[in-house]
């Protein structure tokens, strides 16, 4: 009878360790404005910055692509592909909050995937 309570244990931890799951989320927020990803595109013509939370921080285009016809293109794949990075390690960074503080959530790797793309 008393089997299918044997999971308590757990949970008693899961809700012990949510209190500090705010500060942590914060401290990654922090982090993650402080990152910095780098992407190039159009073979260097143009290079976008943005931080971990998919800010953009900076935009380089090379003068002589300034007129190119693919530079709009160039901008959008670069900005593209730097904004998934910063999911990404966002994503693996709430992932590493959840294992340090011992938070085997269901679903979280779904959520995690849903938020990078990755399903």
């Amino acid at each position: 009878m008393f089997k299918s309570l044997g999971g308590l244990g757990n949970l008693t931890s899961i809700i012990g360790n949510l209190q500090h799951v705010a500060p942590r989320m914060e401290l990654v927020a922090q982090e993650m404005r402080e990152q910095r990803i780098t992407v190039t595109a159009g073979e260097g013509a143009v290079e976008v910055t943005i931080n971990g939370i998919g800010e953009v921080q900076h935009l380089r285009v090379i003068a002589e692509a300034r007129d190119h016809e693919h530079l709009e293109i160039w901008i959008i794949e670069a900005t593209n592909t730097a904004g998934a990075s910063a999911k990404q390690m966002y994503a693996d960074a709430i992932a590493q909050v959840a294992s340090d503080l011992n938070l085997n959530l269901p679903g979280l790797d779904s959520m995690l995937g849903s938020l990078t793309g990755r399903s």
